[in-house]
């Protein structure tokens, strides 16, 4: 079968995407896993790793929001086609880029420092006061909250007020580190707890990690979307 120009080119965009995805969730993970070991850095607590975690998403989301929209993420990426941003075919691409980014971003880490500081890092437990279900409904709650802050980017009224827009993202995302992460074990982002538990062998409730944030993933854009687009727009044809 011979292939067409525009067969050919779509095969070219879905690639560019998948590679900027891919790299977008490697230097997420390497750097986010960086700043979380111990023994190095002069202030090695919980809230400095959940700002440098926010910093690492404000880098790659520079780095890539404007090829593939630096989804980062495979809830980000379910609430962009439930908001109309994305292709649906487009969508598992997209996850099985950033699983492969993840997994690439921290095998540099596993690769390159000994094993005295990447043992256990970065993997995604609950805290043990806190039972599965309490930990999957707090992660929920966590990656909703992310969504509906992309949910409002994605929204026509805020166009032009995306000065800054990676900081305030990475901002928002330490914010809910900080708050959340300590009970749920801070995931909100299947592959970025995925690649440490395939590193380290750990599988203790990583299903949380993965129903937890996807579920987040479909409430925020559906409530964003038939409560203040939709929503609105009817109750402005209503009136007039």
């Amino acid at each position: 079968m011979q292939l067409t120009i525009s067969t050919v080119e779509k095969v070219c965009k879905v690639l560019v995407l998948c590679l900027s995805e891919m790299l977008g969730v490697a230097l997420l993970m390497f750097f986010g896993c960086m700043g979380c070991i111990v023994d190095v850095h002069p202030i090695p607590t919980y809230v400095f790793a959940a700002f440098n975690f926010g910093l690492a998403v404000a880098l790659a989301i520079q780095v890539v929001v404007h090829i593939s929209g630096a989804h980062l993420n495979p809830a980000v990426s379910v609430a962009a086609w439930i908001m109309g941003k994305l292709e649906l075919y487009l969508v598992p691409f997209y996850i099985i880029a950033q699983i492969i980014g993840g997994l690439i971003g921290y095998g540099f880490i596993i690769a390159l420092l000994p094993d005295t500081y990447t043992d256990g890092l970065c993997v995604t437990v609950p805290n043990p006061l806190v039972s599965e279900v309490q930990a999957l409904f707090l992660e929920i709650i966590g990656t909703t909250a992310m969504v509906l802050l992309v949910c409002s980017v994605w929204d026509p009224r805020n166009h032009g007020l995306f000065d800054s827009l990676s900081l305030k993202l990475g901002l928002m995302i330490a914010t809910i580190f900080i708050s959340i992460g300590p009970f749920s074990g801070g995931g909100f982002n299947p592959p970025r707890s995925f690649a440490p538990s395939v590193y380290h062998n750990v599988w203790k409730s990583h299903w949380v990690f993965w129903l937890g944030p996807m579920l987040g993933g479909i409430i925020a854009p559906l409530l964003y979307r038939f409560t203040f687009l939709e929503g609105l727009s009817k109750v402005k044809m209503g009136k007039e």
